[in-house]
């Protein structure tokens, strides 16, 4: 694999609670470091990196958001990836180690390779386009439930006998959506 030495990566695996961050110190050494997803973790962290690292992470539910959000206003450049084009990175180069550090490693190897030529920042979206969005996740969200309960009646609707509260709840729900 051939690195880039024009941009400095930082590749992130973001969760719940945490993220995991892969990057090159100002000594010049890889460092592997599990961060608490708060401000004095996002803080901390651009003590490790430096206002120069172009940070790569995956857009993961809306975990990532938080941080990439921090780090566009702390002025970082930030690259937010579909999931897939970096499991696909992965999957070319055989990986198979699924951790949150070796997904670090992962991201940043994806970052050095792939984005070292083409390079799009993330921006934050309008709050308008993310409410617009946030009522677009929910809409299909309860859809998917309606179509799941839904198959559930189908489901009861075929059987010789149905406990009435199953039957009831069901059909309350059903109303409900």
């Amino acid at each position: 694999m051939e690195i880039c030495t024009a941009h400095k990566f930082t590749g992130i695996d973001v969760s719940k609670q945490f993220f995991d961050a892969y990057f090159f110190d100002s000594k010049g050494q890889l460092i592997q470091r599990r961060i608490k997803q708060d401000q004095q973790g996002y803080s901390t962290f651009t003590g490790f990196i430096g206002k120069d690292s172009i940070c790569v992470m995956e857009a993961i539910g809306t975990y990532y958001l938080p941080l990439a959000q921090w780090l566009y206003d702390h002025g970082i450049k930030v690259v937010v990836e579909n999931p897939l084009k970096i499991k696909r990175f992965s999957q070319m180069h055989l990986r198979r180690h699924k951790t949150d550090e070796a997904d670090a490693k992962i991201i940043y190897d994806y970052g050095v390779t792939v984005l070292s030529n083409k390079i799009v920042f993330w921006c934050p979206q309008s709050s308008r386009i993310q409410e617009m969005q946030q009522c677009d996740n929910r809409s299909q969200r309860l859809n998917k439930e309606l179509t799941a309960i839904t198959n559930t009646h189908e489901a009861l609707s075929q059987l010789s006998f149905v406990n009435t509260k199953v039957k009831r709840m069901v059909n309350d729900t059903i109303e409900q959506f």
